[in-house]
């Protein structure tokens, strides 16, 4: 009797490239170097629980999205420094390489990174993507792709990833609410900063919440269960590399 082989699927994981770069730290670079010099010097970017941080002799900062910036947003990554989710990432391929060669659940395991809603040239996208080979000792294939959110679906992602890595992933829960609660994503990973909220909370919530132990990651999670296993990560991991950004912090 022939025995029926199961035909394996390969998986990816993608990462946005203002993940992979601090691209936050890059718009303050560009607009207002004084600032962002000072960012380097104090643990509070680093450590925020908002899109808000303090510095001293300037006080309160806020961090301002891409859609303020007035030039092409390209002109953002010369001044953005790479995080240190790079690290995690790498950490996290190696954990399911290290699972699929025990137990063989996928033909291939692959990184994406989506360079969305930044248009890099093939040149750049090459630069690119030689940079994480290298980085990661060429343990997995890399590519460099662009998709707008739009057509990230979540049918699309339920059938080729296994995790998504976000800064801010509102616009693409938004853009496809209504497909998501179908559920076809529930068992991939979404992983975004802690200090990531897709709304506030009333105070209404926030004592109900408190009832039951609860604070607002483990409400979103519980919430999103149905829909993807959504993972919060400290914010530090989407922060650019340097000395102030320590393991310990």
């Amino acid at each position: 009797m022939n025995e029926t082989k199961t035909q394996l699927s390969p998986t990816k994981l993608i990462a946005t490239l203002d993940s992979l770069l601090d691209t936050r730290f890059g718009l303050m670079n560009k607009t207002g170097p004084d600032v962002a010099s000072q960012v380097t010097v104090y643990p509070s970017y680093f450590q925020r629980t908002t899109e808000t941080f303090h510095l001293p002799k300037i006080g309160e900062i806020g961090i301002k999205s891409l859609s303020t910036y007035k030039g092409e947003i390209e002109d953002i990554l010369p001044y953005s420094v790479r995080t240190t989710l790079w690290a995690f990432v790498c950490e996290r391929m190696v954990l399911l390489l290290n699972a699929n060669t025990e137990m063989r659940k996928y033909s291939s395991i692959s990184l994406e990174i989506n360079t969305a809603p930044f248009r890099l040239t093939t040149d750049e996208a090459d630069v690119l993507r030689e940079v994480f080979i290298e980085i990661t000792n060429g343990l997995f294939d890399v590519s460099v792709v662009y998709i707008d959110e739009k057509d990230l679906t979540p049918s699309i992602v339920a059938k080729n990833y296994t995790a998504l890595f976000f800064y801010n992933p509102s616009s693409w829960i938004n853009t496809h609410k209504d497909e998501l609660m179908k559920g076809a994503t529930r068992d991939v990973e979404l992983y975004t900063p802690s200090n990531f909220q897709m709304r506030d909370l009333n105070d209404k919530e926030r004592r109900q919440f408190r009832e039951f132990g609860m604070g607002i990651h483990d409400a979103t999670k519980m919430l999103f269960a149905p829909v993807i296993n959504w993972i919060f990560l400290p914010v530090k991991l989407f922060c650019l590399e340097c000395p102030v950004n320590r393991p310990d912090l």
